[in-house]
C-alpha cells in the first residue's frame, strides 16, 4: 500500500512541474547516487570572456588574467576545469561550485618557462555542456617594449634660486609591442604623476619639477626606468643663491631750523636689489631724549623694488641739536642698514 501511494504521489508531482522541474525531480529519486541532481540541457553560466590574451610575457615572469562566471539558473552547479596540457598555465581551483544567482572569479596564471608562442584553449565543463576560452600569449626572452622621449638635447631648466621650484614638462612615448610601465627612479627630481602605464603608440605627458638645495651650475640625467630598461634625459639648471641686498638713503640727513615744537619730515629710501624678497621686520630708532624723531615700517619688498618709510623731527628747544641714528631691521643676506639725523629747533 505505502509503494502504491509513493508512486501517485511521484506521477501527480511530474504532473504539475515544468520540464526542467521534472527532470531535476526525477534526478533527485532515480538519479545516479542517491541525490545527484541531473541538470536541464543547455547553457546555464555566462562567462566574462571567452578570450584571455597576455600579450609579452617576459621568460621566467608570471601573468595573471580573471575570468568571471555568473550562474542566473536556479540550479547549484559544480564546474570542473580543464587546462590545455603543456601550457604553462595555472588556475586557483581544478573544481568549484556556484550556488544559484551566484559568481565566482577563476584566476589564470600564465608563468612561461621557455620562449615559445602560447595558443590554447581552456575549458569549463559541466554536465554536457563545455564553455570555452581562447588563450594567448608570447612568451619572451627580453620585452620588447621601447619607451621613448620627444625631448631632443638637453632639458635646460635655466637659472633657479635655491629653495624654489623649477618645472618642466616631457613627453613619454611607447614605440615597442608592449604596454610600458614607467617609475621615478630617482628622488631628486618629483615627477607628476610618479608613475604611469603607457598603450602601445600612446603617449604621455609628464611635468618634471626641480628644487634646488644648494647652488651652481648643474649637468646630470634624469632616469626613469620601465619595463623594457631605463630612459635617461639629460638636463642642466644653474642654481642661484638667494640674495636680499638692503639699501637705506635719505637726500638729506639735516633738519634745519625747525620751528619748535612743530614737526618736520624727511623721506627714507629702503630697497632691495636682491633676487628674493627681502622682509623688514623693524626700525630702531636710538636717541638721547625720546618722541623727537619718529620712524616705523615692516613690510616684505620683492626683488629690485623699494618703498619709501617717513622720519619726522619735533624739536622741544630752541638751538639746541638732536642727533639719532636709525637701524633697519630685516633678513638682508648683505648690504647697509643705518643712518644718521641731525636735527635743531628755532
Amino acid at each position: 500500500m505505502k509503494k502504491v501511494s509513493l508512486f501517485v504521489f511521484i506521477v501527480f508531482s511530474l504532473i504539475g512541474c515544468s520540464k526542467d522541474d521534472n527532470d531535476y525531480l526525477k534526478s533527485l529519486i532515480f538519479g545516479q547516487g542517491e541525490f545527484v541532481p541531473i541538470l536541464p540541457d543547455g547553457e546555464l553560466l555566462t562567462l566574462s570572456t571567452t578570450t584571455i590574451t597576455y600579450g609579452q610575457v617576459l621568460n621566467g615572469t608570471s601573468r595573471t588574467a580573471s575570468i568571471t562566471i555568473s550562474n542566473t539558473s536556479k540550479y547549484e552547479i559544480n564546474v570542473k576545469v580543464n587546462i590545455p596540457s603543456g601550457s604553462d598555465l595555472t588556475t586557483n581551483v581544478n573544481t568549484f561550485k556556484i550556488a544559484k544567482n551566484g559568481t565566482f572569479v577563476l584566476n589564470v596564471l600564465y608563468s612561461p618557462k621557455s620562449v615559445y608562442l602560447l595558443k590554447g584553449i581552456l575549458q569549463l565543463s559541466y554536465g554536457s555542456v563545455i564553455h570555452s576560452v581562447n588563450i594567448t600569449g608570447n612568451a619572451v626572452a627580453e620585452l620588447l617594449t621601447v619607451l621613448n622621449t620627444t625631448q631632443v638635447g638637453t632639458l635646460d631648466f635655466g637659472d633657479i634660486l635655491v629653495g624654489k621650484t623649477g618645472k618642466k614638462t616631457i613627453t613619454l612615448s611607447n614605440v615597442g609591442t608592449e604596454i610600458a610601465k614607467w617609475s621615478n627612479s630617482q628622488s631628486e627630481f618629483t615627477l607628476n604623476p610618479s608613475v604611469g602605464s603607457i598603450a602601445v603608440g600612446a603617449s604621455q605627458n609628464v611635468e618634471v619639477s626641480f628644487t634646488p638645495t644648494n647652488f651652481g651650475l648643474y649637468t646630470n640625467d634624469i632616469s626613469i626606468a620601465y619595463n623594457g630598461g631605463t630612459v635617461k634625459i639629460p638636463y642642466r639648471v644653474n642654481r642661484i643663491a638667494l640674495t636680499r641686498v638692503i639699501g637705506v638713503s635719505c637726500s638729506s640727513s639735516a633738519f634745519v631750523n625747525v620751528p619748535n615744537n612743530s614737526t618736520a619730515h624727511k623721506t627714507i629710501v629702503i630697497s632691495n636689489t636682491g633676487n628674493s624678497d627681502l622682509t623688514v621686520s623693524s626700525i630702531t630708532v636710538s636717541q638721547v631724549t625720546s618722541g623727537i624723531y619718529n620712524c616705523a615700517y615692516s613690510g616684505v619688498i620683492p626683488p629690485n623694488q623699494s618703498v619709501n618709510v617717513d622720519i619726522s623731527f619735533t624739536p622741544k628747544k630752541i638751538n639746541y641739536v638732536y642727533s639719532c641714528s636709525i637701524t633697519v631691521q630685516s633678513d638682508k643676506t648683505s648690504g647697509s642698514i643705518s643712518l644718521s639725523f641731525t636735527g635743531n629747533g628755532s
